[in-house]
């Protein structure tokens, strides 16, 4: 199976010592209303840990042409909950009960002796790679770690590379948000094409497939857009957008586009309502992009899981 997209599952969101930030022109209270939303979505990383909801994706995958080639539904029981290594990490397991509207059999007594194997485990890394084996089995492409990351461009690590632009005030689902732009104008390892061979790195916020091609394409660089609430600076809706250059072109083309939705729950933070995704693939000859797969990821309202995940220790 080819892994087309992963975003980090770590969080760099420590809130004090923030670096300066940089504004194409002075707005009153701008560092504010960033310095809030960093501090909100630090709350969002540490509720959402051990909490679950039911999760529908549905995959839409292309072929070069730009043709629909198949459709796949997987239904799953979504768990988050933190590693036994690293507390400030979180990861994402799907209980699979239904594929393509057929139950999977034996759901339950697999995930049953699933828990068990995994909770003996005292390696972050071999836990993640059982986990992603298990929750990704069914999926078409691998899409990895986006209801533990959104905002990116607010990392606290990821500051000095980007431009912030207050857009202004809009009513969003009757609320009020404050539009954010924020543009990468500086290349960071930190956002990265994923490579051959490459190590799991805790300072990668994003790790991009590029269907091999890292030869003729490279300087991956993300933009977004952000709703933050005006009351409460959560993040209520995001559009981020990743771009590559193409050496040969010298021209830069979307890699992969998602649109993040939250709604309101019981926990004191929003919670993911919606994500769309579109991932494209560069055409080896044409030297141009085609759309490879368009993933819509539904949830239902978040619970607390009947049991909290936990991991022995040595």
């Amino acid at each position: 199976m080819k892994r087309l997209a992963v975003i980090s599952l770590l969080f760099l969101l420590a809130i004090c010592c923030l670096p300066a930030f940089v504004f194409s022109q002075e707005l009153p209270n701008a560092a504010d209303v960033l310095s809030s939303a960093l501090a909100a979505l630090r709350e969002y990383q540490i509720t959402f840990r051990n909490l679950t909801a039911t999760e529908t994706r549905g995959f839409e995958i292309f072929d070069s042409a730009g043709h629909l080639k198949m459709r796949r539904q997987v239904i799953s029981i979504l768990i988050v909950f933190p590693l036994a290594q690293n507390p400030n990490s979180a990861e994402e397991f799907r209980h699979i009960i239904a594929v393509d509207n057929k139950p999977v059999a034996d759901a339950e007594k697999r995930a049953e002796s699933f828990f068990e194997k995994i909770a003996r485990s005292q390696n972050d890394a071999r836990l993640r790679q059982q986990i992603q084996k298990e929750s990704l089995r069914f999926d078409p492409v691998e899409v990895i770690g986006y209801t533990t990351s959104p905002g990116i461009c607010l990392f606290e690590n990821l500051r000095n590379f980007f431009r912030y632009d207050e857009v202004g005030d809009e009513i969003l689902d009757g609320h009020r948000t404050i539009r954010i732009y924020c543009e990468q104008n500086f290349a960071t390892d930190a956002i990265r094409l994923s490579r051959p061979g490459a190590r799991p790195d805790s300072n990668v916020a994003a790790d991009i497939d590029s269907d091999g091609q890292t030869e003729h394409l490279g300087d991956l660089r993300l933009r977004a857009s952000l709703w933050i609430d005006r009351d409460t600076f959560r993040l209520r809706r995001e559009i981020r957008e990743f771009s590559v250059l193409n050496y040969k072109t010298q021209k830069r083309s979307v890699i992969q586009h998602a649109e993040f939705t939250f709604r309101d729950s019981g926990f004191g933070i929003l919670t993911p309502q919606r994500i769309l995704i579109d991932l494209f693939r560069p055409l080896r000859k044409r030297f141009e992009m085609s759309r490879e797969a368009r993933i819509e990821i539904l949830y239902s309202e978040f619970s607390k899981p009947d049991v909290e995940i936990k991991f022995k220790m040595p």
